[in-house]
């Protein structure tokens, strides 16, 4: 269930390092804060094992990608929270982390062939097109492959309009 609604269900009491509070709002942005870090902590150790398993194995190319399928606004957009909406989608339902981690080997392979990650820290993208991503990091060469729709390829388009379920445009 990740870091859905019932917020309090999401982590474990080790992990409640915001305190509860009587209010219920600031209640609910603690619950929801403490399954976020209890969340960061399951990508991170994930991350972890995988980096421990590419210093045993350093031959080896690996990918791993962490995305949410959605945000979560709590407060941050209205007086509402969850991933509902009415009208126009709250941005904090939309802007979701997109975390990219590459063992050695597949840091040397990406910088052989194409140009620095850290050049997209800030460009737009839909997780619409992740299917182009993935088989660009992954090398796969494929008729299906559209490099403009591949956020780490220099063909990359940057430019297109992002349409949203409730008819607006992203960043608009």
């Amino acid at each position: 269930m990740g870091c859905h609604t019932q917020y309090s269900k999401r982590y474990p009491s080790e992990y409640a390092i915001f305190e509860p509070s009587t209010n219920k709002r600031t209640q609910i942005i603690n619950s929801y804060d403490n399954a976020i870090y209890y969340n960061d902590y399951v990508v991170d150790s994930i991350f972890s094992m995988l980096d421990i398993y590419s210093q045993s194995k350093p031959q080896v190319r690996i990918t791993a990608l962490y995305i949410s399928d959605h945000g979560e606004n709590v407060y941050d957009e209205g007086e509402y929270c969850g991933h509902d909406y009415a009208g126009k989608i709250p941005n904090a339902n939309i802007e979701i982390p997109f975390i990219l981690w590459l063992s050695p080997a597949q840091k040397k392979y990406w910088e052989n062939n194409h140009p620095p990650l850290h050049q997209r820290l800030n460009t737009p993208y839909m997780i619409d097109d992740l299917f182009h991503t993935i088989i660009d990091i992954a090398g796969i060469s494929t008729p299906c492959f559209v490099p403009s729709k591949s956020f780490l390829n220099t063909a990359y388009d940057s430019t297109r309009l992002r349409l949203l379920e409730d008819g607006n445009v992203y960043g608009r």
